[in-house]
């Protein structure tokens, strides 16, 4: 069956990767860095912080690193950590700066941050960063970095739409993406620990991809990834099919009750979901987030609560699954209120190779107190997880703001996927997503 991603984002893909990631085993060189700008959306005429990370993940330590970063070409370079410098004029006009690392240690990492002010008027700001040192690199993939911050457009509305239609995709994944990650952590975790349910302590992933546990701290579980990444689990309660992997866990009934603290002091997340039967084949489920998560390094507080009525059914080479939503919720940023009410239909409906799909969706949102609503329904067909029919597709809906349309849904394709989309200012924001 293909594996079908359906609203939202890419959030999820994101967290998996970095949960399975893996770096190979050599005594040759082996850097990493790591790119993030203080803020994925920023004003005109503001300061925009550039935070870099070179890890040295190889078994030996590396001499003469030199990170170059190539900062936005429309802004104003204002200052850098020591270590950096414009080496030419020529170089200052191009905000060509490098900085110069005598050594990094095995296992280690050197962190340091650039500044810059953001242009009068509003645009794209793209940086990179690339890094090498007098050696070979084992993994030169992990050597180069593109970032790009997008500035809030002066009249606000086009932009703060889009991002916010964005930020509420991402948002809608959170809860499935948080128990996925929080139920693996604690089976390796149980599996490490003589076979104990075990929700506390700390898992470290080594360069080739396996984990190590220890059992400190004993209030948390800990998550340790090869990136950089930390992240922490407080379990208030869990209880479900803990004996087998995640899609057992998720197959069952099942209660999960607790909040995940990722990097940043203002990444953490409360959740309550139960996944309950209600009848022969039905499902119910009540997904209850609260708190602050970083979207696009923009710092969010969500208040969500996602129904769900769920019936499957399988008949030897048929199958079919049938999904109720009801979402209603708040999320804010520093400059942005939204509010969502919103119904959602899906059904999947599978015999032999040939699957089709069903959408319907009607959701009236709140942005700053501007009302808009984004309705539509989508039909398609595949066979062996390939485009079929495609005549009879039924792609129609709108996204509106009183009786102005403000666009049509319509679809977008390449090579690698198809997506019910809606465009604004110019920017096609992926509704529902698939993945050939």
């Amino acid at each position: 069956m293909k594996l079908i991603k359906s609203l939202f984002g890419n959030y999820l893909v994101y967290f998996l990767w970095l949960f399975v990631s893996q770096t190979a085993c050599s005594n040759e060189g082996n850097l990493s860095v790591l790119l993030k700008p203080s803020s994925a959306l920023v004003a005109a005429n503001s300061k925009l912080v550039y935070f870099v990370k070179v890890n040295n993940l190889g078994n030996s330590d590396v001499t003469n690193v030199v990170v170059k970063s190539q900062l936005p070409i429309a802004a104003q370079f204002k200052s850098a950590s020591p270590l950096c410098r414009f080496n030419t004029e020529q170089d200052k006009t191009a905000k060509q700066l490098t900085c110069k690392i005598e050594k990094i240690s095995e296992n280690q990492s050197v962190d340091f941050s650039i500044t810059v002010q953001t242009p009068v008027e509003p645009q794209r700001l793209d940086a990179k960063v690339t890094v090498k040192f007098n050696g070979a690199d084992i993994q030169p993939r992990n050597n180069v970095v593109r970032v790009q911050t997008k500035m809030l457009a002066n009249d606000m509305t086009a932009q703060t739409l889009e991002d916010s239609l964005n930020t509420l995709q991402t948002a809608r994944l959170l809860p499935q993406a948080y128990i996925e990650m929080a139920v693996k952590s604690v089976l390796i975790a149980s599996r490490l620990n003589r076979g104990q349910l075990t929700m506390t302590g700390t898992l470290t992933q080594n360069k080739t991809g396996a984990f190590a546990y220890s059992a400190q701290p004993s209030n948390v579980l800990r998550l340790l990834l090869t990136r950089g990444e930390q992240i922490k689990f407080n379990f208030r309660e869990l209880n479900g099919e803990l004996f087998s992997d995640v899609e057992a866990f998720i197959r069952n009934p099942y209660v999960i009750d607790f909040t995940v603290q990722g990097n940043e002091a203002a990444d953490s997340v409360a959740l309550n979901i139960s996944s309950q039967p209600d009848q022969q084949n039905q499902t119910r489920q009540l997904h209850r987030v609260s708190g602050n998560s970083l979207i696009q390094q923009v710092p969010w507080n969500i208040e969500l609560t996602i129904q769900s009525r769920i019936l499957s059914a399988v008949d030897g080479s048929i199958a079919e699954l049938d999904n109720e939503q009801l979402i209603d919720g708040e999320l804010s940023a520093p400059t942005l209120g939204l509010l969502i009410s919103e119904n959602r239909y899906s059904r999947f409906h599978l015999v032999n190779t040939v699957e089709n799909i069903h959408e319907e969706f009607d959701s009236l949102i709140t942005l700053n107190n501007k009302e808009y609503r984004l309705q539509g329904a989508i039909f398609m067909a595949f066979k062996n997880a390939r485009p079929v029919d495609t005549d009879q597709w039924t792609i129609q809906g709108n996204l509106t703001e009183g009786n102005t349309v403000l666009s049509n849904i319509t679809l977008s394709n390449d090579l690698t996927g198809i997506a019910a989309v809606v465009t604004i200012d110019g920017e096609e924001i992926p509704l529902i997503d698939y993945r050939f």
